[in-house]
């Protein structure tokens, strides 16, 4: 998988393997998250985005696939509404925007008369 994830995530999903490899001892979703944690960090992303992609780990371990599809179909909906949400906020201040730059026009114009 790490071969067809595009950097950051490329080699961290390498140091992930590695250290599963090296280190049977310890779980999968400790290394997820602490590899992942310090991946993330670079990205411009919220702290709740962080948090919902981190959380995944914790779900590994399902013994039934219908769970781990229905919880990873939740953390999907999830970023869905955060991004609608922010879709609609940029629709408003493109449009408070509009309305500063036409009134500072008119201002201009009214200013060179």
């Amino acid at each position: 998988m790490a071969e067809r994830a595009e950097e950051p995530f490329q080699s961290c999903l390498r140091q992930i393997y590695e250290e599963m490899r090296d280190d049977p001892g310890r779980g999968f979703g400790e290394i997820f998250q602490e590899k992942m944690r310090t991946c993330l960090a670079a990205l411009p992303i919220r702290r709740t985005e962080e948090e919902c992609f981190l959380r995944f780990a914790a779900h590994c371990g399902f013994s039934e696939g219908d769970m781990q599809i229905k919880w990873m179909e939740q953390g999907r909906d999830e970023l869905a509404r955060t991004a609608d949400r922010l879709e609609a906020e940029l629709a408003g201040k493109s449009r408070v925007a509009l309305g500063i730059g036409a009134m500072s026009g008119l201002l201009l114009v009214i200013l060179l008369l």
